[in-house]
């Protein structure tokens, strides 16, 4: 098991562990696949599942959710290809993802658009 150094923000040291994610000690959710990376941005927690979860599909694994952990949105992939993945976040503020597509994607952290 691997623990992620937690990061402090507005809403308390955002971290993760497998499939969990924490604000301080508190688990605010579990997903179904394991978390690569999460942060605070504008007051939303956004998420990066493994891209290496689900490569037979296109797979939407960048999300974003509140403090409670219920998701607000998950953003749309920029092709329906097979195995296309948000694979790395190129940058936080903006919020711009690589996708496994060879887009780079400028995602609002309001809205997932």
């Amino acid at each position: 098991m691997t623990i992620h150094a937690p990061r402090m923000h507005q809403l308390g040291m955002v971290s993760f562990d497998g499939r969990e994610l924490y604000i301080g000690s508190e688990r605010i959710a579990t997903f179904d696949h394991a978390v690569a990376d999460a942060f605070e941005n504008r007051s939303l927690i956004i998420v990066l599942l493994d891209p290496n979860a689900n490569l037979k599909v296109p797979f939407p694994n960048l999300l974003a959710v509140d403090e409670a952990g219920r998701q607000v949105w998950v953003a749309k992939l920029p092709t329906y290809k097979k195995a296309d993945v948000y694979y790395k976040i190129a940058s936080r503020d903006p919020l711009v993802a690589y996708s496994f597509s060879c887009y780079d994607c400028k995602i609002d952290p309001l809205t997932g658009k």
